[in-house]
């Protein structure tokens, strides 16, 4: 497209909305507020907490100063040479024949306007939808290239040409029908076994709660031969707007379904060796995946992202082979509790301090299910089974003694 056809004709500024400016005024005035508060504690606190808030008066007042200014130093503008967007402490623009075009992106925070260079070296102009935008500001930006839009018709139109999912194009893009299907399947499917295992793991079967665990086993290895077998067809680092099927989820729902009954039944004497194999492991998987993802060129945190959650699948697969293929003969010891206690964040974990009992574990903290930290009070009686490990990494599990 020629860029003269996008040039806006006159400078336009824009400012920050009445509501967002409001806001920012406001946590001014807030940290502004507790700076003058640590100031007052100051005259009476000399020590340690003293120069505590001698730290944080002048940051608290920065932060003041910084939303204050930002309410009236955050500006948009358009000029018939560039767009640009300025702040504090700096402005940035990007000539008109050097855009490439735009993306829409909603994120949680709103809509980000991103508009792209050319140049891919050059950084990406972002703005935010808290700017009193008018029509000329539409009209202006819906004159560059969409390039989402133009992305999803390139793939659409990939699909319907790929000769090898059909021989027509409305047969190769009824397929992308059925892929929707199959990973709509596998999300729901995943999420629901991984939150069984999470919400209901000590009132389920221990039967079931295998098979769960081994149909989480599996799903990352299904993802990987569908990615192979139909790269066109479903994506795991697509844009949101993409046509093709996220299975992104399943991996999601896998690392963190498997990786649950580590938390609070099984106990390695040594995680680390348990998280060496879960990174090698990790690193194999991700490796797969990237070898069979296109959209994964270039993205750092995509890539990062994909590594985490196959690491921490890797490390939960790593100890359910452990323990469920530990043929070894197991060993009993009696221990007393020494202590107890909870913790409280976005939910509830229990804790038991076990003194040593016979075993070579010495004194340790644990983490119980619920029900067998309000079955027990300090100075009862507990049993420690020690198992070799079928990856010869001792492992151990607290329970009533019979």
């Amino acid at each position: 497209m020629d860029s003269s056809l996008h040039r806006p004709l006159e400078f336009r500024t824009y400012r920050l909305k009445g509501w967002i400016k409001g806001l920012f005024l406001l946590m001014a005035v807030g940290a502004v507020g507790f700076g003058t508060m640590f100031l007052s504690d100051l005259r009476s606190d000399k020590g340690i907490a003293g120069f505590t808030l001698w730290i944080l008066f002048p940051a608290m007042v920065l932060i003041g100063i910084y939303f204050g200014l930002s309410a009236f130093r955050y500006f948009v503008a358009l000029d018939p040479e560039a767009v640009s967007i300025g702040g504090i402490f700096q402005t940035r623009n990007m000539r008109h024949d050097a855009i490439r075009g735009f993306r829409i992106a909603s994120t949680r925070n709103g809509t980000i306007i991103v508009i792209e260079s050319k140049d891919p070296n050059e950084r990406s102009l972002k703005i935010a939808d808290y700017f009193n935008f008018d029509d000329h500001w539409t009209e202006w930006l819906y004159s560059l290239t969409n390039l989402d839009a133009e992305e999803t018709k390139a793939l659409l139109e990939s699909i319907a040409s790929s000769a090898e999912l059909g021989e027509t194009p409305e047969i190769r893009l009824q397929k992308l029908q059925q892929a929707k299907t199959v990973a709509t399947s596998l999300n729901v499917v995943s999420i629901a076994a991984a939150a069984s295992i999470w919400l209901f793991d000590e009132s389920l079967d221990p039967t079931l709660v295998l098979a769960l665990l081994l149909l989480l086993a599996l799903f990352p290895w299904v993802v990987l031969w569908l990615q192979i077998r139909s790269p066109l067809l479903y994506n795991l680092f697509g844009r949101a707007k993409d046509p093709r099927p996220t299975l992104y989820f399943v991996l999601i729902a896998s690392g963190f379904g498997i990786l649950f009954p580590t938390f609070n039944k099984v106990h390695s004497s040594n995680n680390m060796l348990i998280s060496v194999y879960g990174c090698l492991a990790g690193m194999v998987l991700a490796f797969l995946f990237k070898r069979t993802t296109r959209e994964s060129d270039g993205k750092f945190g995509a890539l990062l992202g994909l590594f985490v959650f196959c690491s921490l699948y890797g490390f939960g697969l790593a100890t359910q082979i452990n323990t469920q293929m530990d043929h070894s003969r197991p060993m009993e010891f009696r221990t007393q509790v020494a202590q107890k206690r909870m913790s409280h964040g976005k939910s509830t974990s229990y804790y038991l301090n076990l003194e040593h009992g016979g075993s070579t574990l010495g004194e340790i903290e644990v983490s119980v299910p619920g029900s067998l930290y309000q079955s027990v009070q300090i100075g009862d009686r507990v049993c420690l089974t020690t198992h070799e490990g079928a990856l010869r990494v001792s492992w151990y599990t607290v329970h009533l003694c019979r």
